[in-house]
């Protein structure tokens, strides 16, 4: 990798996190107090993330009192991210009980968001 493609990748990463922040903005103003936590998670969270065509942003929510219709939503939030930023938002809506059904699990998608994502 030359020198200005690894300059290009660090502003890449750099707008995705800052995508990854705007998605969080609107989902905390759609959604306000029932927003237990958003974390950005996945490649771009580790430092790996290669780029937009490698790549998507990954971001898990956990919602309180969650319904089939903020599923909707979310994806309608990640949808204006990406034609916002250019990126491509991959969210995962889970209810706080959900999300700890999955940990009790012990499998590895919560363990990696918990351990290696980054609270937005």
């Amino acid at each position: 990798m030359s020198l200005a493609e690894i300059r290009q990748l660090a502003a890449d990463q750099t707008a995705a996190r800052a995508a990854a922040e705007g998605f969080a903005v609107l989902a905390r103003e759609a959604f306000g107090d029932r927003i237990a936590w958003i974390r950005l998670y996945g490649s771009l969270a580790r430092g790996d993330w290669m780029g937009p065509d490698e790549s998507d942003v990954d971001i898990a929510v956990v919602l309180r009192d969650r319904t089939d219709a903020d599923i909707a939503l979310v994806v309608n939030l990640a949808t204006r991210q990406m034609l916002n930023s250019g990126f491509v938002i991959s969210p995962m809506l889970f209810s706080p009980a959900e999300f700890e059904a999955l940990h009790r699990r012990e499998l590895r998608l919560p363990r990696e968001i918990l351990e290696q994502g980054i609270v937005l």
